[in-house]
């Protein structure tokens, strides 16, 4: 799981 790294940051704009 390393995406969580990323997750953290683009999964938040993508969020919207």
């Amino acid at each position: 799981m390393e995406l969580k790294n990323f997750s953290t940051q683009e999964m938040r704009f993508m969020e919207t």
